[in-house]
């Protein structure tokens, strides 16, 4: 949430709504507070067609085994992208779902085969 003020913050200072960044960050605080802000969300959402309270898809999970016991000495996240639009994600919810995916291992522990 931080980051979300100080941008915003920034983008009213910039666009001269307000004149200091803590006069922008006080008004954003006070939209966020009041309900105004996410009232606005769901007006933008409604307008692309979404629906805020609709419930969410959940996907199935998919385990991978290891054929053989070994290190994880890389990820590669392009490939895993690939592989949820290929069990049914939208290219455009790739990077969304790539951050709900559940990993058992990092890069760098042991781990034994199956």
């Amino acid at each position: 949430m931080e980051v979300t003020l100080e941008l915003g913050a920034e983008l009213l200072v910039l666009t001269k709504c307000v004149v200091t960044m803590a006069a922008a960050r006080k008004r954003l605080e006070g939209l966020i507070a009041s309900g105004a802000a996410l009232e606005k969300f769901r007006e933008m959402v409604a307008a692309q067609g979404g629906n805020l309270d609709a419930p969410r898809p959940v996907a199935p999970a998919h385990e991978v085994a290891s054929p053989r016991a070994g290190y994880v000495t890389a990820i590669d996240t392009e490939d895993i992208g690939i592989v949820i639009i290929e069990l049914g994600g939208r290219a455009e919810e790739a990077r969304r779902q790539a951050r709900l995916v559940r990993w058992h291992r990092n890069a760098g522990p042991t781990w034994r085969s199956g």
